[in-house]
């Protein structure tokens, strides 16, 4: 068997299990998001990947997410979605945020200023997850469980960061028990954030409505090809007239990004809406 078609029969593998975890979780597969993780394999590899259908792909260095994404920016006339899902320094966040969809690792306040600075010089929001050391291990990245609900109130208060829910890897060696119980842990800290900071996130979210920022959870990148309404466009009619502010957004903190090749189907079972897959992709290669 090729390369190709290996991959091929692994991401479809990597579907199936997916599928049925969110069966067992009572959910739908389409609730949940893979993002490949592509750190350890080439662009032959990364092509036959995209040929087989999959468009959100992650790397953990940005200098690499660099190199692919301007690689990749497209995939037979779909744009590709990039993900950075390490750890990222201040003094790497403006070459970052041109290429990213989604940044999953936002672990400090300072971080999380600099992008937003940096989002105001291009004009445009920037979505993140904020990133919880829910193992309390010393070599992971990542706010402690108590440092993000102390300092959420200054995160989500940055005009152009748009916060679209939390990160966490499980513990290394932990079992899948204790795997469970972190995850479980990180969805119930998600919880909690949604109705402590519910009337800012709720402002947010009209402030978004009344600047034309598209609702969907698509890429930003795909977002941009979409027709803008005129000024003064009722969002839910499309008549003139004012914009409708109690028209149906996406939930508060909508996504959970946990969970690996070796515990995403816990991950599901817990809540997540992404999970990050690199290994299970490219077995047999």
């Amino acid at each position: 068997m090729d390369v190709a078609a290996r991959i091929a029969d692994n991401l479809a593998a990597v579907r199936g299990r997916i599928a049925e975890a969110a069966a067992r979780a009572g959910r739908s597969p389409d609730d949940v998001r893979l993002v490949a993780v592509t750190k350890y394999v080439g662009p032959d590899e990364i092509a036959a990947l995209l040929a087989a259908g999959c468009r959100d792909l992650g790397e953990s260095r940005p200098q690499q997410l660099w190199q692919r994404a301007d690689q990749f920016p497209h995939f037979a006339g779909n744009p590709v979605r990039w993900h950075l899902v390490g750890h990222l320094q201040t003094n790497k966040v403006r070459r970052t945020l041109p290429v990213v969809d989604l940044i999953h690792s936002v672990d400090s306040l300072h971080l999380a200023q600099a992008i937003d600075s940096e989002a105001g010089r291009l004009g445009q929001p920037v979505r993140v997850l904020i990133e919880v050391n829910i193992s309390g291990e010393t070599s992971k990245h990542g706010l402690a469980r108590e440092q993000v609900e102390q300092l959420f109130s200054q995160l989500s208060a940055l005009p152009r960061l748009r916060i679209e829910g939390l990160m966490g890897m499980a513990s290394l060696g932990g079992g899948p028990e204790a795997n469970r119980a972190e995850f479980a842990a990180l969805r119930r800290l998600r919880d909690r954030l949604r109705e402590r900071f519910a009337e800012q996130l709720v402002a947010q979210q009209q402030a978004d409505t009344l600047a034309g920022v598209p609702n969907e959870s698509d890429s930003a990148v795909s977002q941009l090809a979409k027709p803008r309404l005129p000024a003064g466009t009722n969002t839910t009619t499309g008549a003139a007239g004012g914009t409708d502010l109690n028209a149906p957004r996406r939930p508060l903190l909508a996504e959970l990004s946990m969970g690996m090749s070796d515990d995403f189907p816990i991950a599901i079972e817990e809540g997540a809406t992404i999970v990050r897959v690199g290994s299970a992709l490219f077995e047999g290669i």
